[in-house]
């Protein structure tokens, strides 16, 4: 993260708005690829909802919703971080 402050005050200096305006609509497409990829994933959870949770496969699922949740949670960060310029 401290890289990514590093990156939008370099941004910011340069008083570049429309490298700004890029920066953000890289970020959003980002949120919303993992947010539909999390979807994607809970949906095909739905079809192994009579196989047990120590199934490799399920198991495999939910370290992938995992990993793409935290994943969001980083794309939103930038993208608050942004908003702040």
């Amino acid at each position: 993260m401290l890289k990514y402050e590093s990156r939008l005050q370099a941004l910011e200096d340069a008083n570049d708005d429309r490298s700004i305006e890029k920066e953000s609509y890289f970020i959003r497409k980002k949120v919303d690829e993992t947010t539909a990829e999390i979807a994607q994933l809970e949906n095909n959870l739905g079809f192994f909802q009579h196989v047990p949770d120590d199934n490799p496969m399920v198991q495999d699922v939910h370290k992938n919703i995992n990993k793409h949740k935290e994943e969001l949670e980083m794309w939103k960060a930038k993208l608050k971080k942004l908003r702040q310029l």
